[in-house]
């Protein structure tokens, strides 16, 4: 039986899981998904989470892939001054994960992939997780980490506890801009509440979300 069961593979579970399993705790991962995904999402760390990178012992790893940037901002087509970004990275979440992924392994825990959790049963002595493909596990803890959608939450009854607020949305990609720098993050803002984003992270791909007041993808 492990002391922990992690579900969800994502930063904060696996941030967990390292830091369980470098005190000696026993713990299993699982994630729902055929595999790691290849998506920028969260783009970057700032000096908070390079700080738990560094208590982690992954700051050396984290630093050769993440990159600082200067932060380039236009309003209704005028360069406003240059911002140099200090105390944090950019990369992508997926290449946050793959560094916490090797840290883990060198602790002797891999991430178990296509394990979808489907019940739980807590009792005195711990709790058990019933899986799609008819198995369970059994366990001291289990700590839910799979996102704002938790299935964990969902199948415990528990509220996603504060309010939404939806008076924009913002639309989120992995795009390429071929002649745009990468040095800097572009930021293109008009006095009606519209924006376009371009940030660029480490390996293909230019994540841009694109807000605009009454929802409507531009």
């Amino acid at each position: 039986m492990s002391d922990v069961l992690i579900v969800g593979s994502g930063p904060t579970g696996l941030t967990l899981a390292c830091d369980l399993a470098r005190r000696g705790i026993p713990v299993r991962v699982l994630d729902r998904r055929p595999g790691p995904h290849r998506e920028s999402r969260g783009k970057s760390l700032n000096r908070d989470g390079l700080d738990a990178m560094a208590d982690l012992g992954v700051l050396g790893r984290i630093s050769e892939v993440g990159r600082e940037l200067v932060l380039r901002k236009y309003f209704d087509g005028a360069h406003a001054e240059d911002t140099r970004l200090t105390d944090i990275l950019f990369m992508g979440q997926w290449q946050i994960e793959e560094v916490l992924r090797e840290r883990l392994a060198s602790l002797g825990v891999r991430v178990e992939y296509g394990a979808r959790v489907t019940g739980i049963e807590q009792d005195r002595e711990g709790v058990t997780a019933r899986l799609a493909d008819g198995g369970s596990i059994r366990a001291g803890y289990l700590a839910g980490c799979d996102g704002g959608r938790s299935t964990t939450r969902g199948l415990l009854g528990i509220a996603f506890e504060g309010d939404t607020e939806e008076t924009g949305t913002m639309v989120l990609g992995d795009v390429t801009a071929p002649g745009l720098s990468r040095d800097v993050w572009h930021q293109w803002f008009t006095s009606d509440g519209g924006a376009v984003m371009l940030c660029p992270i480490p390996g293909p791909g230019v994540p841009a979300p694109g807000l605009t007041r009454d929802g409507r993808r531009r």
